[in-house]
Parts: C-alpha cells; sequence; structure tokens
C-alpha cells in the first residue's frame, strides 16, 4: 500500500502473510485422501482376486486324491475356467482404467453391439433384458471395447436387482445417439448415483466395471450419467454421430 504525504507519495506498507501451516495442511489433507484411496482399491482388488483364488487353490490341493473321479473333474474344470475368466474379466478393467488400451475404429450402427450382448447375457441369467432398437445413423466406435463398456454397466446393473427382474435397454438418435439402461427394481440414492463413476471420492460405491465403462465411453468422445428422479433409475450414455453418408442400422430386437 502506498504512503502518501497529501499528493505525493513517500513509502509504502507490504503485509507479508504466513501461509505455511495452511499449506502443510493441504498437502496432509491430499496425502490423506490419496492413501485412503489407496487402501481401498486395494482392498477391493486383493477381495476380488482373493475369492477365486481360494476357490481354485481348494480344487487343486484336492486334485491328487480324487483324480480319477470323473465327476470331481467335470467341477474342477467348470471351477478353475469360471474363475480364471473372473479374474481375467477384473485384468481387463484395470487396462481399461489406464491409458494401455488399444482401439481399433471402425465407421458403423452400435446395433450389432448391443444385439449381440444382449444375446449373450439373455443365455446367461434369468433376468429378461428388453431390447428396444430405431433406426441409428453411423458412430465411430470399436465395438469389443463398446460391447464391454455396455457390458460393465449391464453388469452392474443385473447385479443390483432381484433375480428375474425386467432389464431395458432402449435406443434413440437425435444430436447423439442415445442408449438408455434401467430397471423398476434398481435403487440408488442421489448421493450414490454422484459418485458411482468417480472412485477418487470418498464413500464412493467402488465398482471398476463402471469406471471403466465411463473411460471406454469417453475415449469414444461419448459420455455416460445416471438419473434417479422420481424413483427410477435409469443410466444415459451418449455417443456422438458420425456425419456424411454412411449406412444405418436395421430396426430390430
Amino acid at each position: 500500500y502506498p504512503l502518501r504525504d497529501g499528493e505525493e507519495i513517500v513509502g509504502s506498507v507490504m503485509l507479508l502473510d504466513d501461509i505455511s501451516d495452511r499449506v502443510k495442511l493441504e498437502e496432509e489433507r491430499i496425502r490423506s485422501e490419496r492413501l485412503d484411496l489407496l487402501h481401498r482399491v486395494v482392498g477391493w482388488i486383493a477381495h476380488e482376486v482373493k475369492n477365486p483364488l481360494v476357490s481354485v487353490q481348494t480344487f487343486v490341493e484336492l486334485l491328487p486324491e480324487r483324480y480319477d473321479d470323473p465327476e470331481f473333474r467335470e467341477k474342477f474344470q467348470e471351477v478353475v475356467t469360471r474363475e480364471v475368466r473372473r479374474l481375467d474379466d477384473l485384468v481387463e478393467k484395470l487396462v481399461a482404467l489406464t491409458e494401455g488400451v488399444s482401439y481399433e475404429f471402425r465407421r458403423g450402427d452400435i446395433t450389432p453391439v448391443l444385439e449381440g450382448l444382449v444375446r449373450e447375457l439373455r443365455g446367461k441369467t434369468n433376468h429378461s433384458i428388453e431390447l428396444s432398437l430405431k433406426q441409428l445413423p453411423p458412430v465411430r466406435h470399436d465395438p469389443a471395447q463398446l460391447s464391454k463398456a455396455f457390458r460393465y454397466i449391464l453388469d452392474y446393473v443385473l447385479s443390483e436387482v432381484p433375480p428375474g427382474s425386467p432389464v431395458s435397454v432402449s435406443v434413440s438418435p437425435g444430436e447423439d445417439v442415445v442408449v438408455h439402461i434401467s430397471s423398476p427394481f434398481l435403487k440408488l440414492s442421489p448421493e450414490q448415483a454422484v459418485k458411482l463413476f468417480d472412485p477418487f471420492q470418498k464413500g464412493a460405491l467402488l465398482d471398476l466395471g463402471l469406471c471403466a465403462s465411463r473411460k471406454i465411453l469417453e475415449d469414444h468422445g461419448g459420455s455416460i450419467s445416471v438419473e434417479t428422479r422420481a424413483k427410477k433409475v435409469r443410466f444415459t450414455v451418449k455417443l456422438p454421430k458420425e456425419e456424411g453418408d454412411g449406412e444405418t442400422s436395421d430396426i430390430g430386437s
């Protein structure tokens, strides 16, 4: 601040504020949050890895004494194959959250992606999955990776609703290609919805599948959100359509 004697500046005053304590507190807060995230992620991964490993270990230990039992060998193959696939799925989700994913983009409609995924899930679950399609413009996408993104969303929904519950997948064209995924039996509070795709927030429901889905969709130039209005939970995926001439999808279900 200038010191004046009438109109003449005769000096100045400088005020200094020591903020080192505040900086230290902020650094400690950030460090604490990072450690909390690390503990939650490591704990979640350890839990997800340990469960299939326990199953595999149990059958491997019994293998020498029960190898001659054909029923045991059949069960061994079934369990080990299933648990190895679970581990592989976990690794895929972790890879999708990194920059190491390799995309093979093509221009086309996403109807085959949705149809193939729903057909596969219908054969693996007792839920009623309804698919409602409309004519869609082409989208720049990697079919395999986009299928994973939708699978992770549907896996979450199917795991959170009672057996036999209906699940709806519908699409609509517009400025973007929009895909809605919902179930009347899916329960999620607005507070949980805000944190659903962000594992860095304290108190978030850590689901690497949803986090990986968001990463894949963002890499496609798209987005994902969840609405909890009027006691209805609905996931909305938006993908930018490709301008210009190109084939559109056939209407089907």
